[in-house]
């Protein structure tokens, strides 16, 4: 189990599932560590921009364009160069 206040490890698994093919696992994953992230936003801001990435290629990949878009904005501003 991932630790119960602490959003890397579940952006960390995400990356997993996204790479063994489980995209419903992978955005589960993915959600709880945006909620876990918005608890201390001050101190996540990192892990907040890599999830927003993730969360944005697995919508691309998917065909959602305006969801990865928005993602990937929010991402910018927290300041990913990724997005």
């Amino acid at each position: 189990a991932c630790a119960p206040h602490y959003p890397s490890p579940y952006n960390n698994r995400a990356q997993v599932y996204r790479l063994m093919g489980k995209r419903e696992r992978s955005m589960a994953d993915l959600e709880q560590s945006l909620a876990r992230c918005e608890a201390a936003p001050n101190d996540f801001l990192l892990v907040k921009r890599q999830t927003l990435n993730q969360r944005a290629w697995l919508a691309y990949a998917a065909g959602g364009l305006e969801d990865a878009f928005r993602d990937f904005e929010r991402a910018a501003a927290l300041g990913s160069v990724d997005a």
